[in-house]
């Protein structure tokens, strides 16, 4: 397949080429991007609870509020 990708850039402008390897380079990299992703999702999702528990420990009135309306 990437025979095959080359043969095909060769007949392009070098920019095109450069375009072609740069996607080849992301695929080799995939399995290392998606990791990265998934641990920057955790972080985020993490970030974001503390973040929401941060803000209803500073709000007593509203904690209070849900609290008598519950």
């Amino acid at each position: 397949i990437t025979h095959g990708i080359r043969g095909w850039a060769l007949h392009l402008p070098t920019n095109s080429v450069r375009i072609v390897e740069g996607i080849l380079k992301d695929g080799m990299d995939c399995c290392i991007n998606v990791s990265l992703g998934v641990l920057i999702g955790e972080a985020l999702v993490v970030f974001i609870t503390l973040f929401f528990l941060v803000i209803i420990r500073q709000l007593p009135e509203q904690h209070r509020f849900t609290n008598d309306y519950l």
